[in-house]
């Protein structure tokens, strides 16, 4: 019985991880890896570049790029893009710089799901800047 169950739980298992859930301890040690690729999110909405976000202060290293249709709204009551965990792609706690354009803030928050400490919206301009006191903590992070 032993046998039959693990031959129906891993392939479950493994669907799960690679669909990005964290199923057990070990993919949550994955989160604390450093980045091993540049990524991107939002170019199935368009080109429009929102933000870049650098691995290192001097802003070499991998990046993670954010895109979208339009350029971001003037207001920041509703963000323009959202990203609720960076470990899903070993980023969790990786970012040292980040970039904005096209009228696009960021704001930097220290846990998942946009909790712990936060970094109010910033515009951190075409030159990039460091991020300051949220330098490898941020987990997750609102465009707006």
């Amino acid at each position: 019985m032993k046998r039959l169950r693990c031959f129906l739980v891993a392939p479950l298992l493994a669907a799960l991880m690679l669909a990005g859930f964290p199923v057990s301890a070990d993919a949550r040690d994955r989160e604390n890896d450093p980045p091993n690729a540049s990524i991107s999110y939002g170019r199935q909405y368009g080109r429009v570049l929102r933000a870049k976000f650098s691995e290192h202060a001097n802003g070499k290293g991998y990046k993670i790029y954010v895109y979208g249709s339009r350029r971001c709204t003037a207001s920041t009551a509703k963000p323009d893009i959202s990203i609720s965990w960076l470990g899903r792609h070993n980023w969790n706690d990786d970012i040292s710089r980040a970039y904005d354009y096209n009228r696009c803030d960021v704001k930097l928050y220290d846990h998942v799901n946009f909790g712990g400490a936060w970094k109010g919206y910033t515009h951190y301009g075409y030159g990039g800047r460091y991020v300051g006191y949220m330098n490898d903590r941020t987990s997750s992070f609102m465009i707006s």
